[in-house]
């Protein structure tokens, strides 16, 4: 997997070809990245459950990021901006709106036993 990442940024940087650089390895590194089951990955878990606030905040700070600083010097720069600034957000949600409402719900399952599923 790595060599043929190595393969395809190199024939894209003799070719002059950044974009396509970029994609050829942003591509399967995401990939292989997301196959991944790894301590270090699962030791994440202690920052909260981020998945589902990340989702809902991505495009928005994402397009807030381009707008306001419309002159990046590169995808990779907007990238990192916008993901740091969204799981930041994440992380926020989780712990003001989302971990409150779960454990509400766990509170209040005994008094609805109907609705517990």
């Amino acid at each position: 997997m790595l060599g043929a990442m190595a393969a395809c940024l190199l024939a894209a940087a003799l070719l002059q070809h950044a974009r396509l650089a970029q994609w050829a390895v942003m591509v399967p590194l995401t990939l292989w990245f997301g196959r991944q089951s790894t301590p270090g990955l699962r030791s994440a878990a202690r920052f909260g459950d981020l998945s589902y606030s990340t989702y809902l905040y991505a495009y928005f700070v994402q397009q807030l990021t381009v707008r306001l600083w419309p002159a990046t010097p590169s995808y990779l720069a907007t990238a990192s901006v916008a993901g740091i600034a969204t799981l930041l957000l994440a992380w926020c949600s989780w712990h003001a709106v989302e971990a409150p409402a779960l454990s509400l719900k766990r509170r209040l399952r005994g008094w609805f036993p109907d609705f517990a599923h």
